[in-house]
């Protein structure tokens, strides 16, 4: 929390927060914690106020830039929400670390995995086909948006196999494609060579990707096992050294394993 301004029907509040961890959590977060401390000390508000905040909230992106004075008033919001010494629990904190672990997945999980990368390796080609004839064809854009607003649409009638991949992961594919697209049309403006996005072939998709862990794919520790949706529980070797922000490339694991690369946080 960086900045606090409190307003007579609501507050104003400059935040950074990981997109991993989800601006959704960090606001019931603030809104729950926030509404217990104010009972615990103006009890009155029991009676008087059922729901002490409503459920809407508004949020804008600011970029990097910083406002004067504000740790002296994220203390002060601190100090509101969970005392001096105890930051707010849950708030994005520390060093983001990621850790490469092997998996020992059955052969039915291996066959299911399998299927997983081979319908996200047909969503690639066939939104890559829709942005590149509706150009050629018609000198229309479509965006990202577009497109994953065509997913419902597509699981129930196009490519019902589809709805063996969870729904976040069917997302991710269409983001990598932006993010492709983007890389090209930056590219192209800095004078530099494109490389346009290319057709994916068998076997050249070959990963998954769950944003918002542990929906859809959460790791357990304690038994040392990942639990993937519409697959079932993998058994997970030793982690392999840090290696900084993303999972490195290099050396495939041996056929018939896996790997999965966690973010940890230090």
């Amino acid at each position: 929390m960086i900045e606090l301004e409190v307003m007579p029907d609501h507050v104003h509040l400059l935040l950074g927060c990981d997109p991993q961890f989800g601006i959704h959590r960090l606001v019931k977060l603030l809104k729950g914690q926030s509404s217990h401390a104010l009972r615990a000390e103006f009890p009155t508000l029991k009676r008087r106020l059922p729901s002490l905040w409503t459920n809407s909230y508004f949020v804008a992106p600011v970029g990097g830039r910083w406002v004067a004075g504000g740790w002296r008033d994220a203390r002060c919001a601190q100090r509101l929400c969970r005392g001096p010494e105890r930051p707010l629990k849950g708030t994005p904190m520390g060093t983001l670390k990621t850790f490469k672990y092997r998996l020992y997945p059955t052969k039915e999980q291996q066959r299911l995995l399998s299927r997983q990368l081979e319908e996200c390796r047909w969503l690639w080609n066939a939104l890559l086909a829709e942005r590149k004839t509706a150009w050629e064809e018609r000198q229309e854009t479509v965006d990202y948006y577009d497109q994953k607003a065509e997913l419902p649409l597509l699981k129930a009638t196009d490519r019902p196999s589809v709805q063996g991949v969870h729904s976040q992961v069917l997302q991710e594919v269409v983001l990598r494609l932006k993010k492709a697209f983007d890389a090209f049309f930056r590219r192209v403006a800095a004078g530099e060579t494109p490389g346009y996005p290319r057709f994916r072939g068998a076997g050249r998709y070959d990963s998954l990707t769950f944003p918002q862990v542990p929906v859809g794919c959460a790791l357990e520790a304690a038994e040392k096992r990942l639990v993937v949706a519409k697959v079932g529980r993998a058994d997970q070797g030793r982690a392999a050294a840090p290696a900084g922000r993303h999972a490195p490339d290099g050396d495939h694991p041996p056929h018939g394993h896996g790997q999965v690369g966690c973010l940890h946080r230090l």
